[in-house]
């Protein structure tokens, strides 16, 4: 979880409080939860009033293992959401801005979305939006929020095996073996609107919220297809910084003045440096 007090710099006289988290699914059996995300949960609802934060920003892999395997009544929702995250203090309007994950994906991720007209705190309208905050100096923070695994592929390959429960296991690809778009039509839609969405802000600041890094230094590494693809579109737009899950640590990397925060160790840790030598020496 990181509290993005202070992450837009001095620039901002005053601020605009929110909270990131990412990877923050629980587990598909009892209690569908662990104990990191009831942690995570308990801290948020602290944190959430000690800074007086107007909203969290989720950054996918809202349920594993398999996402929501049916449809926006699914138990998962109470379960794995509604019952873990009850602080009085994250329960306001659209408080939880969305985004989906690889492991939503395996399920009906359009569930996801159709959970917004259900609760009212649970703010996924479609698979890629925007958003504009401000902050309390006058400030706007427009969030451009995107659907990283439309663009470069499942990371998750089924091994044909199940576990004690019953529930299917996977195969985790590296960033740099990703296969691709499933659907090219919508991917190459999502990355006209990404562009247009970015070169047309007129934001104090723009933050881009995706599930798969840019750069990771963690078990899963930097994603190829979006450094080639996504990160020219971050640098001349002159994005304030991007916000990524999928590697479940916690970073901070630098390059060009360009910020990456990696925030995606919400149900589990991993302190992996697997990939430290594949981002650029200077960030």
């Amino acid at each position: 979880m990181l509290s993005l007090l202070n992450v837009l710099g001095a620039a901002v006289s005053g601020s605009l409080d929110f909270m990131v988290i990412g990877d923050w699914g629980g587990q598909p059996s009892a209690p569908y939860y662990t104990p990191a995300e009831y942690a995570v949960a308990q801290d948020l609802g602290e944190r959430v009033k000690s800074v007086n934060a107007s909203f969290t920003v989720a950054l996918g892999d809202n349920f594993y293992t398999v996402g929501i395997p049916t449809d926006v009544n699914d138990p998962r929702f109470q379960e794995t959401f509604e019952d873990v995250f009850k602080s009085p203090n994250v329960q306001g309007d659209n408080f939880f801005r969305v985004l989906a994950g690889n492991h939503d994906h395996i399920g009906n991720v359009s569930a996801e979305v159709a959970y917004s007209k259900k609760s009212e705190r649970w703010y996924f309208p479609s698979l890629w939006y925007e958003f504009t905050a401000q902050s309390d100096d006058g400030a706007t923070v427009q969030f451009v929020m995107i659907d990283t695994p439309t663009l470069a592929g499942q990371s998750l390959v089924p091994t044909g095996e199940v576990d004690a429960h019953g529930q299917p296991q996977f195969r985790e690809l590296h960033g740099d073996e990703l296969p691709g778009p499933a659907d090219k039509a919508l991917a190459d839609e999502q990355w006209a609107w990404i562009n247009k969405t970015l070169h047309a802000s007129t934001a104090d600041f723009l933050l881009v919220g995706g599930h798969y890094p840019v750069y990771s230094i963690c078990e899963h590494g930097p994603t190829s297809l979006l450094d080639a693809k996504l990160k020219p579109m971050l640098l001349s737009s002159k994005a304030t910084a991007y916000l990524a899950g999928h590697d479940h640590c916690a970073e901070y990397l630098e390059q060009y003045g360009f910020a990456h925060h990696g925030v995606g160790a919400a149900h589990l840790y991993d302190a992996s440096t697997a990939h430290a030598a594949a981002v650029p020496s200077a960030s």
